[in-house]
């Protein structure tokens, strides 16, 4: 038994260095083809990454999370195409706004919509646990704020021995991302208010 534990180890850390290498997850949101009806209010939106491990350099923009080789070793993930994950984030929710009825683009007398990426990333190996938050706030023309929430959650998403937490990260990711995207402003009556007042 203990001959086919010390053969079994080396080759399973095998298998999942080699299965976690060079990886990328597809998040992008896919919005409805149903669109409202122009509201006639602008709004200009703003999306910045304030992670502090991006900031620094140490992590890429695309950076969303990490796995774990079979020996500990560290492989970053990152967007498809290595887009930035603010821009990414930045795309999805002006094409929310749109969806809503919002009208997007440089005007002086729109809302500023800001969304600061404070933190986006998960630590994976057989299992992983993914956290992020988001600071979304609303300000006037001239400046003056007039809505700010913070949005935060951790979420453990469970892998299989054989290849680690890929393939549920793959799968449980993109449903993750579109649900946090959403709570923003989509499914956020105070904050639509707000830019409907």
């Amino acid at each position: 038994m203990r001959v086919k534990t010390i053969f079994f180890l080396p080759f399973f850390a095998a298998l999942l260095t080699g299965c976690v290498a060079g990886q990328t997850i597809d998040m992008a949101m896919k919005q409805p083809e149903v669109k409202a009806a122009s509201l006639g209010i602008p709004v200009v939106l703003q999306t910045t990454d304030q992670r502090p491990y991006v900031l620094s350099g140490n992590k890429s923009p695309a950076y969303i999370g990490h796995y774990r080789g079979g020996f500990g070793n560290v492989f970053d993930v990152k967007t498809v195409d290595a887009v930035a994950l603010a821009t990414m984030i930045q795309k999805d929710l002006l094409s929310e706004l749109t969806g809503l009825g919002f009208q997007v683009g440089d005007d002086k007398q729109a809302k500023i919509i800001k969304v600061e990426i404070k933190d986006w990333n998960f630590n994976a190996y057989l299992n992983g646990r993914f956290v992020y938050a988001l600071e979304l706030s609303i300000n006037d023309p001239s400046g003056q704020n007039l809505y700010k929430k913070n949005f935060s959650g951790e979420e453990v998403i469970n892998g299989s021995i054989w290849t680690g937490a890929k393939g549920a990260f793959e799968r449980e990711m993109p449903k993750i991302y579109s649900k946090v995207l959403k709570s923003l402003l989509h499914e956020n009556a105070e904050a639509l208010n707000v830019l409907k007042k």
